[in-house]
């Protein structure tokens, strides 16, 4: 499946060509951001797009799933200023997070049934900016386990211009849905018109420039034992799970929020 180049997650379709598309590679094909290095990395490709390309710099975006949607949050906490919205496909806290108290527009996607990265740890994520955006408290609905065709959104009232939705789905650890891709199709709607409701002056263009993020984790069944899965966390600050992997696999540290069985 091309979830990212030449796809973008589905999102190259639903631009109609009117977006620029970036899809780089995490340093050591992962976005660990060691000492903030892929967040300098970051930096460099935006001012090589900026400085080479017609860019809107009032609409320029990220997202990206597992590592990916892990980076787009670091992004979202360190660089609210330079990125107006974030849509985090089955992320954690996996690249850090400097910063975090500036409001910005953000979308989780998670999967209850999320055998690599727990739906708790992408509620956290979403729980961030519930406060930093100001958002009213709401009881936000989860799918029972089963097909990753069955989502909830959920909509919160939040600071004009800055709104958080929650879309759980009843599937595993996936960048795009098996059938229609709703995650595309939502990703697009919150960049292009929701963030906008409630703000005095919208853009008058779509042309979206955006960043996605590429991800080192592929959806993986879930472990038949009590370790993790190849690929499955296996420790971390505050992770609770399994410390110990399958056969064929080694937990090793990543960083100091997250350790994979690779």
């Amino acid at each position: 499946m091309n979830t990212v180049a030449p796809n973008y997650y589905g999102l190259r379709a639903l631009a109609n060509e009117t977006a620029i598309f970036v899809s780089p590679n995490g340093i050591d094909n992962g976005w660990a951001n060691t000492n903030d290095r892929d967040l300098n990395f970051v930096d460099q490709i935006l001012t090589e797009v900026q400085n080479s390309l017609c860019v809107d710099e009032k609409q320029i975006f990220s997202t990206g799933f597992s590592y990916g949607g892990g980076m787009s949050y670091s992004l979202a906490c360190s660089r609210a200023n330079v990125f107006r919205a974030v849509s985090v496909i089955g992320g954690a806290q996996l690249s850090g997070c400097t910063g975090g108290e500036t409001k910005i527009a953000y979308l989780g996607i998670h999967g209850v049934a999320d055998s690599v990265l727990n739906v708790s740890q992408g509620r956290g994520l979403r729980d961030r900016y519930l406060r930093v955006n100001s958002c009213q408290t709401k009881t936000a609905s989860e799918p029972p386990r089963g097909a990753d065709s069955n989502y909830i959104k959920t909509e919160y009232t939040c600071s004009p211009g800055y709104p958080v939705w929650w879309m759980p789905h009843g599937g595993d650890h996936i960048p795009a849905p098996s059938g229609q891709n709703w995650m595309a199709t939502h990703t697009w709607d919150f960049w292009t018109r929701a963030i906008y409701e409630g703000v005095s002056d919208p853009p008058t263009t779509t042309s979206t420039p955006t960043v996605p993020t590429t991800t080192t984790s592929a959806p993986v069944p879930p472990p038949t034992g009590n370790c993790a899965a190849s690929y499955g966390q296996c420790g971390g600050q505050g992770w609770s799970g399994s410390t110990c992997c399958q056969s064929g696999a080694t937990c090793q540290v990543v960083n100091q929020w997250y350790s994979q069985c690779l």
